[in-house]
């Protein structure tokens, strides 16, 4: 796995990276993509935070981690707040959500993060919450390049990441 580099280099086109799990898929003609579920944003934090992050005032009162590979500190949340005349403090971005999820284990913060990737694996003194008002989903959608569309081993592999990361009906 590499973290996201300082630019907006391809890397899927480049062969640095063969396989991509995010939340947007390639806009290139060469990378090929689908979509393996969506899925609903919730906010993480202890359970003994001081503002009750299910408002909007206790959401935008309490500190944020933002999970950003390329350290971007704005991202749809913030968006999400523009439209309830709001906006959140952001005390530092990590790359990753373990990270984050040290960070809030730690300190009275909040991150938010897809439902499923913290559904089963918060400490009993971590919990979701609901976000304080509805948002799209999250798509996580699977990019690979297509010079790997005949590659056997790779064919395998997208297989094997689908069936193990597609929720069953």
């Amino acid at each position: 796995m590499l973290a996201e580099g300082a630019t907006t280099a391809d890397e899927l086109r480049r062969g640095r990276v063969d396989i991509q799990i995010g939340d947007t898929a390639p806009d290139h003609a060469d990378t090929r993509s689908t979509t393996l579920f969506s899925d609903r944003l919730a906010a993480v934090g202890r359970r003994d935070l001081p503002h009750d992050p299910t408002t909007w005032d206790g959401f935008a009162s309490l500190a944020h981690v933002v999970v950003s590979r390329r350290g971007r500190t704005r991202d749809r949340i913030d968006d999400l707040l523009d439209t309830q005349h709001r906006r959140r403090h952001v005390a530092f971005t990590v790359p990753t959500l373990a990270l984050a999820l040290g960070a809030v284990a730690a300190h009275p913060l909040l991150t938010v993060a897809p439902e499923t990737l913290t559904g089963h694996v918060l400490p009993a003194h971590l919990r979701t919450y609901p976000l304080p008002g509805p948002t799209p989903p999250v798509p996580a959608v699977l990019a690979w390049h297509a010079r790997h569309d005949r590659d056997a081993a790779h064919h395998w592999l997208r297989g094997l990441i689908t069936t193990t990361l597609t929720p069953a009906p």
